[in-house]
């Protein structure tokens, strides 16, 4: 995704909105955006500012990775506080409400799709077009960028820039989440339904395994 912004220099749009930004998918968008503007010699200017539940507030802040880090509640007041005109909004939560709300009080000059968290009422039709909101909608979808890229440097270089960009991330991100594994059909069944009532902890990567501890332990020594 930060890939292709990058490609076109971000679209010429000096500040970027992602919601759902305490989700691995935003924040690792954001991570790549901040990477890029860091780097030695980099003349980029880019302002990044995450949206997220009250709830996940504090750890969205804590990762660093975001200039300002706002509630979804605040949306309406953002633009007092924080300069986010000309604004780009990469749409990570797909939810119809707070999209329309953006579209009324902040206005994106574009707005990418990209995952989609919490699609309310299941049908990803019903973010494509937010009411208010006359400018322009794109979807992101991985696998045609990808084969984008494969025709401009080729497989081979395309495999050393993601092993570069996987190495640095691996090196950066042990502090922003714990591996909790859940195993056994009756762990796996409540993990799921915790995280579907939104009470898994936005620190927390999860695995599942249907094999029960018991064999896991079994296999282990032998």
């Amino acid at each position: 995704m930060e890939d292709s912004l990058n490609e076109t220099d971000y679209r010429g749009l000096k500040n970027i909105l992602i919601s759902s930004a305490s989700s691995k998918t935003a924040f690792l968008v954001a991570y790549r955006i901040l990477l890029r503007r860091e780097a030695p010699g980099s003349n980029r200017k880019v302002k990044l500012v995450g949206l997220t539940s009250r709830s996940n507030l504090q750890f969205t802040r804590r990762l660093g990775l975001y200039d300002q880090v706002f509630a979804y509640d605040q949306v309406a007041s953002i633009s007092k506080v924080a300069k986010v005109d000309n604004c780009l909004y990469i749409d990570v939560s797909g939810n119809q409400s707070l999209n329309e709300s953006i579209a009324r009080n902040i206005a994106p000059k574009l707005t990418i799709q990209l995952g989609m968290t919490s699609v309310e009422g299941g049908n990803v039709g019903s973010v494509s077009g937010a009411k208010g909101n006359t400018d322009k909608w794109e979807f992101f979808f991985m696998p045609e960028w990808l084969a984008v890229r494969v025709k401009q440097v080729g497989p081979k270089s395309l495999k050393e820039m993601q092993k570069v960009a996987w190495d640095q991330l691996m090196e950066d991100c042990p502090s922003w989440v714990k591996i909790e594994t859940y195993s056994g059909e009756r762990e796996v069944l409540e993990a799921y339904l915790k995280t579907l009532k939104g009470g898994a902890p936005p620190d927390e990567g999860q695995m599942f395994t249907l094999w029960d501890k018991s064999i896991l332990n079994y296999s282990a020594k032998l």
